[in-house]
């Protein structure tokens, strides 16, 4: 059965299906990819789909072993999890689809050994040596010329768990009685290695890890409550006692495995590594540093994403001999275009245009690239990408913002192969980013890790000749054959495959524009590189007596966007539209996507007569004075603002600050070098002029609270201070922490009414959980009026979660309180079942009027993407009989927006509950009766 078919897949986390043909890798699709969860461990629809595009019925179908949920690796399936003896193989005939088909089951043990032997480059019959290391397992072996494997040693239980704890022992977010471990924490941790210095272990280092290594188990058993007297129990992760604590412990584990290998691989031969610490690129590069063995493979599907694959490798060695398989890693599921392409907002389509491309990366844009099929393993290998340029360090800070990362995460580059050793020291050849090297160029800031390495990846025309071509071009423009590359995914979820998710992903990340195979999509609102000056010049001077409003509105645009202040959001409308008046409305974000919206309105009264109007909100502190008061009446205001005047515009209880500008033609130039050009400027003085006034009936925006100083770093300065600023509100024996950053108007019109509403209506339920939390007004307030007996919290915002936890503590409510860092529910274990969910979530479906400040905070949901994803998994936390009651506006939706995600999620909409004090909050009661 040499032409053997074999379709694969594993089961646990990293879901994944293969189909091997003839000893050939026809296709690897993983769970987690096309938007999935990331380590997902369920049969997604894509992945069923994919797993049916095979030719013909397979010969066997093979799967990795595993243990059955909750029971630490005891109680099992098939094959099991461990073993790597004649017990850890099972073979079985069943009748498939009307045939008789070989079933077989590798140990998943057996399944990563197999699975890096299988893909590796040295000849079948060469022996070598394999160290699997990962969540659970952490052992030496010895392949002989056979194929049999010989296990030399365990070496350490359960390291990647351990590597993992640790991270938890010092998230303040991690509650301390979870037996949950977050896989990806442990990438987070060796991020964190880097920043540690290099003096001696300390005491309370070396006690700590000794503590932790020493844990018989991790999995389902240990929790950071047995270390809660350890220094760094809830110490932080950006305290550079824990940095130092994570590069020392991450040096001692290596260190144990490295003395082992010393001690007991006593012959020099090539070292196969798999299992998902075979993804610490520090760790790899000293192995192949080390010089004890003849060469190093590490594949790039090294994690549990490898475990169908080696299974696979297992089957056919079984069944046919042969152990090794043809594979490339572009092997994942084809790009799907699942949306009418003139259905992409803003993105308009063209040809793609390789300069046109890398002009813009040049200036600092930045783009999502893909090509071809996906790459398997969790790198971004060029197909599923997010590019840029590498030379500014606030490049790596601006990509962190948009993939909601940490500010401590490293940005990898890509690199043209024969320019690797250019600008890094070590291989020269590494196509899977599976290496750190050190940075040998001074201008690469924005890949340079804080100790000078990257975890760069090498591309060879023959490998990926578009990313290659690209590489290219950039360099005959800049001298580098370097760019940023980063994963092209939505918060804890894998690769995005589709259409409709990339363009929507482009829209809310704000990126400049996509690639997509030969077509390319630039935002036609973002970076005209047309000037004004210009258009201007190619106007004779009798056209431009006459020029038309369209003119007016062009050389406005171009002008702001060519100086970076403005970018064009997506809102446009004509009013009055006749032959003598019209009016349209741009709508701007001022400078980047820490700056408010503002709106920019010109409006024609005939051929060269037009009005501009600027418009900022205001938040309305009393009802009893108008913003016309103080306008007409300070004299600092009026001599400042000199011939513009303000007109207060009052909807829903908001004002609107708007500065009016009456011209011609004649001065266009005026208005535009003038007013306009610095209108980022005058903001900020405008702003610093404001506060000198008598405001104590007014609150400005808090979004637009940076522009009360003179310079930007001024601004900057007091923004920090003041949203930083820490208050305590009072619910009962609870004080709750916040910021006005964080308050989100739950204290305004969230905890008091919900609270009333939950103690008339519903009474006291057993565990609470507040969706979007933020300081957990209305959770803390819940359990303060003894609402709850205990109380679930999540925000994906770290400083939100750290003010709850600080609420938490301070009020020695530790025990009651679970506090998560999450983007929906990412990241909370599905042993959380609750019997009340509240929440006040982001409300507006789209960018008007919503300031956007990246990763760290969401005023917006976009398409009420967030809703339909808290409806689509919520059911499967809900306890028989629990309710849910969301806060809403009038003034973004009703309930009529949300109907048909509540029926699909198999919940009930109970009753719409107008808000008692402000008409504009409504709320919707949701019943579950799920069993």
């Amino acid at each position: 059965m040499h032409n053997m078919r074999i379709l694969a897949f594993n089961q646990g986390h990293d879901l994944s299906t293969v189909y091997v043909d003839t000893g050939k890798l026809v296709f690897s699709h993983e769970a987690e990819k096309d938007g999935g969860q990331r380590h997902s461990m369920n049969f997604s629809s894509s992945l069923i789909l994919n797993s049916f595009k095979i030719d013909s019925s397979p010969d066997v179908i093979a799967h990795a072993g595993w243990h059955k949920k909750y029971d630490k690796y005891h109680l099992f399936t098939d094959a099991g999890y461990f073993g790597i003896g004649p017990r850890s193989r099972v073979s079985y005939q069943e009748t498939v689809l009307g045939r008789s088909t070989n079933i077989f089951s590798a140990s998943h043990e057996r399944s990563h050994v197999m699975c890096s032997y299988g893909m590796s480059h040295f000849p079948q019959g060469q022996p070598c040596y394999a160290l699997v290391w990962e969540g659970a397992i952490g052992a030496f072996y010895y392949i002989d010329k056979n194929v049999n494997i010989h296990k030399i040693g365990d070496v350490l239980r359960e390291p990647g768990n351990k590597y993992a704890f640790l991270y938890s022992l010092a998230d303040p977010t991690m509650p301390m009685w979870s037996t949950h471990i977050r896989i990806s924490d442990a990438g987070k941790l060796m991020a964190l290695a880097a920043y540690g210095n290099d003096a001696e272990t300390t005491e309370d280092e070396l006690r700590t890890i000794k503590e932790i290594m020493k844990l018989p188990n991790i999995f389902g058993m240990a929790n950071k409550a047995s270390m809660k007297d350890s220094k760094y129990f809830n110490i932080g992760l950006e305290t550079q006692s824990f940095k130092n604590l994570a590069k020392r412990f991450s040096e001692a584990m290596f260190d144990m495995y490295l003395e082992y290998a010393k001690k007991y691989l006593d012959t020099k031969l090539p070292l196969i590594i798999s299992g998902g610490c075979g993804l610490n690129c520090d760790w790899n590069s000293k192995w192949k540093e080390c010089d004890l063995f003849a060469d190093v493979f590490v594949p790039p599907c090294t994690n549990d994403s490898g475990a169908a694959l080696g299974a696979a490798i297992d089957a056919q060695c079984y069944y046919t001999g042969n152990a090794k398989v043809d594979w490339d890693v572009y092997s994942g599921a084809s790009f799907l275009v699942d949306r009418d392409q003139t259905d992409l907002g803003n993105f308009k389509e063209y040809p793609l245009n390789y300069s046109e491309i890398c002009t813009s990366l040049k200036d600092n844009k930045i783009f999502a690239w893909v090509q071809g099929r996906a790459e398997m393993g969790p790198r971004a290998l060029g197909n599923r990408s997010l590019l840029a340029s590498p030379f500014n360090a606030d490049m790596k800070e601006r990509l962190n913002k948009i993939k909601y990362r940490e500010d401590f995460r490293p940005i990898a580059p890509v690199c043209i192969e024969e320019d690797m050793s250019v600008y890094f020291d070590g291989p020269s050849r590494s196509p899977y980013m599976l290496y750190f090297q050190k940075v040998k160029s001074l201008e690469l800031r924005a890949i340079t890790h804080v100790d000078e390495t990257a975890r760069a990846q090498s591309v060879n025309e023959k490998q990926n000749p578009e990313l290659y071509r690209l590489l290219g071009e950039f360099k005959n423009m800049t001298g580098f054959g370097v760019l940023c590359n980063t994963s092209l995914n939505f918060p804890g979820c894998g690769f995005i495959n589709r259409l409709s998710d990339l363009s929507e992903y482009a829209k809310e990340r704000e990126l400049d524009g996509f690639v997509v195979g030969d077509k390319m999509y630039l935002n036609d609102m973002k970076g005209h590189i047309n000037t004004y000056k210009s258009l201007r010049l190619n106007l004779n001077e009798k056209q431009y007596l006459n020029v038309s409003l369209k003119k007016i509105k062009d050389f406005l645009l171009l002008s702001l966007q060519k100086r970076g202040q403005f970018y064009l959001e997506d809102s446009q409308r004509i009013v009055n539209k006749n032959a003598s008046k019209e009016l349209t409305e741009w709508m701007y974000k001022v400078g980047s996507n820490a700056f408010p919206v503002i709106t920019v309105e010109v409006m024609a009264i005939n051929d060269d007569r037009f009005i501009t109007r600027i418009i900022m909100p205001i938040m309305k502190g009393s009802q009893d004075k108008t913003i016309q008061d103080f306008c007409d009446n300070d004299p600092v205001i009026n001599s400042y603002l000199g011939n513009l005047y303000y007109l207060a515009l009052t909807e829903a209880g908001n004002i609107s600050l708007v500065i009016q500008y009456q011209g011609n033609l004649d001065n266009l130039d005026y208005i535009l070098n003038t007013n306009l050009k610095e209108i980022n400027w005058t903001v900020f003085r405008l702003h610093s002029r404001l506060r000198q006034a008598n405001l104590s009936k007014y609150v400005l925006d808090t979004r637009i609270e940076l522009f009360w100083g003179e310079t930007r770093e001024e601004a900057n300065v007091t923004l920090r201070q003041t949203s930083n600023t820490i208050k305590i509100r009072e619910c009962g024996r609870v004080k709750i922490s916040y910021t006005d950053e964080l308050a989100g108007g739950g204290n305004e019109f969230g905890d008091d009414f919900m609270a009333d509403y939950v103690g008339k209506n519903i009474r006291k339920v057993g565990r609470a959980y507040e969706w979007c939390a933020g300081p957990a007004f209305i959770g803390y307030s819940l359990l303060a009026n003894g609402l709850c007996g205990s109380l679930c919290l999540s925000d994906i915002n770290p400083k939100a979660v750290e003010i709850s936890r600080k609420t938490a503590l301070e009020n020695d409510l530790l025990d009651q309180v679970s506090v998560y860092a999450s983007d929906c529910f990412d990241d909370i274990p599905e042993t959380e079942k609750w019997d009340l969910v509240v929440g006040n979530p982001p409300w507006s479906k789209n960018d008007l009027m919503i300031p956007s400040w990246g990763r760290e905070i969401k005023y917006k949901d976009l398409n009420f993407g967030l809703h339909a994803r808290f409806f689509r998994d919520v059911k499967k936390f809900l306890n028989t009989g629990a309710n849910i009651i969301l806060l809403e506006t009038f003034l973004c939706s009703s309930a009529d927006d949300f109907l048909p995600m509540i029926n699909r999620a198999g919940l009930s909409l109970k009753k719409i509950i107008p808000h008692d004090k402000n008409s504009m909050i409504y709320a919707m009661w949701i019943t579950c009766d799920a069993k």
